[in-house]
């Protein structure tokens, strides 16, 4: 019976982690000063035409990136070469349940949360989400 209560709570209910919107021209070097303070950022990055989210970045990203592009000046590349086109999304009110099952299906890490008005209010990680349903079955 706990376990089902769990599994209904609504996302909008979680603790979620920071996001940041970026513009896709914004430059690796200067999301490379705020992932030194951030250990866990992640830039949704969104394209010039208004309210169009492209994909995502975060410190692996472009540390794959730097791999396969060696001799790069940080300050010269865009975000959009060194994104993730290929990230999933959920809505706020979608429950525990089915977040869990998108991160499964997924096999990803994240999944980035929209409000109702479809704009990026922050993220959940497989790690933050079982740590908060741990947390939720010894307090509730």
């Amino acid at each position: 019976m706990l376990l089902n209560k769990i599994k209904k709570t609504k996302v909008d209910k979680l603790q979620l982690k920071k996001i940041e919107v970026i513009d896709q021209d914004t430059k690796l070097d200067k999301i490379c000063k705020r992932l030194v303070n951030h250990r866990d950022y992640l830039g949704i990055v969104k394209s010039k035409n208004p309210g169009i989210i492209i994909g995502v970045i975060t410190g692996v990203d472009i540390a794959k990136y730097l791999c396969e592009n060696k001799h790069v000046d940080l300050g010269k590349i865009n975000a959009s070469y060194a994104m993730n086109s290929n990230y999933i999304s959920a809505k706020s009110n979608e429950t525990i349940d089915e977040i869990r099952n998108k991160l499964i299906t997924k096999n990803l890490g994240k999944i980035i949360v929209f409000n109702n008005n479809d704009k990026p209010i922050g993220m959940i990680t497989r790690e933050s989400l079982a740590f908060q349903i741990k947390r939720m079955a010894n307090l509730i």
